[in-house]
């Protein structure tokens, strides 16, 4: 009997166990991130720049707070 990666012709790096990387598994993920975001809008379009990648990553999270707080605040 051929093994998986035989017969899909395709090579296995590492043996990572408990992971399920099957289009099910992704498609019930993407299902639950759509209801849990009210909102399509996580931010506000636009080009944003940073000095540094700290900054940049403290610009996301305050995005990302506001956005989750004004998602609750529309479905209360």
């Amino acid at each position: 009997m051929q093994s998986k990666s035989q017969t899909l012709n395709i090579k296995v790096v590492g043996k990572r166990k408990g992971f399920d990387t099957s289009a099910k598994a992704a498609n019930d993920w993407l299902r639950t991130i759509k209801r849990l975001r009210v909102h399509d809008v996580v931010c506000k379009r636009g080009v944003y720049k940073f000095r540094t990648f700290k900054e940049a990553d403290q610009w996301k999270r305050k995005a990302l707070v506001e956005s989750f707080l004004a998602a609750r605040h529309s479905t209360i």
